[in-house]
């Protein structure tokens, strides 16, 4: 009897170890499997896209541009402003004080239309050069192509040019005959930039330089469009002139 009491103690004993082993056991199991498992996925969030990036030759002329505004430093010999117009009736106002009009509402092509219909006035030249010059620099703002107004401020400057050419009075014509006269064949001729360049556009202004070598290169001359297209500037004039 004294024997057994202790041997069951003893059993007991070992089965009581036995059970907290085995316990002991089966959370390492489970820690170790869990840590084994992937973790859950996290919530997907789709990426936001981002503005795209900006043309760099856009972004260079851009930097070029940035003083592109009516008060910019210009190679001007003309008059750039046209000449304010009196009021030609009761109630009706001249075409500067509707292309002012124009301006302040900030109806841009409205503007440039206006100007169009005024052509070949010196003064709606030089305004129509200002308002391409206020478009351009809204694409730029938003890096826009800006090519196609480049392209068509750059013919009316060089049209302009060959109308009024200040140097050659000699063989030019009065404001008031030219205006008589059918434009649509000089209107035609081509202005090519590699030739004609732009030293010699009065109209035009160093920010406006900037931006045709940048979008057209260095020119390889710089003539006058009354040189470039001689026969053609002498058969206009031989036609309108009224001794002719």
């Amino acid at each position: 009897m004294d024997v057994v009491l202790p041997l069951i103690a003893l059993l007991i004993t070992l089965t009581l170890i036995v059970l907290a082993l085995h316990r002991y056991q089966l959370r390492a199991n489970r820690s170790s499997l869990s840590k084994s498992q992937p973790l859950p996925p996290l919530a997907y969030k789709p990426r936001e896209h981002s503005a795209p990036q900006s043309n760099a030759q856009i972004k260079q002329i851009s930097s070029a541009a940035a003083n592109l505004d009516q008060n910019a430093d210009h190679n001007s010999k003309h008059t750039t402003g046209p000449k304010i117009e009196p009021h030609s009736g009761a109630g009706k106002k001249s075409w500067t004080e509707r292309l002012r009009d124009f301006k302040k509402r900030g109806e841009l092509d409205s503007a440039l239309t206006l100007c169009k219909s005024q052509f070949p006035l010196l003064g709606a030249y030089s305004q129509a050069l200002i308002i391409l010059r206020a478009k351009i620099k809204t694409e730029l703002s938003i890096e826009q192509p800006i090519e196609s107004l480049l392209e068509e401020l750059y013919h009316l400057a060089s049209l302009a040019e060959l109308l009024h050419d200040q140097t050659d009075k000699k063989h030019g014509l009065k404001p008031k005959l030219l205006k008589q006269q059918n434009l649509q064949t000089l209107t035609q001729l081509p202005m090519p930039y590699a030739h004609l360049g732009f030293e010699n556009l009065h109209l035009t202004r160093v920010s406006d330089h900037k931006l045709f070598i940048l979008q057209w290169g260095t020119p390889e001359q710089h003539l006058r469009p009354r040189h470039f297209h001689l026969n053609q500037w002498q058969a206009f004039t031989d036609k309108a002139s009224p001794n002719s």
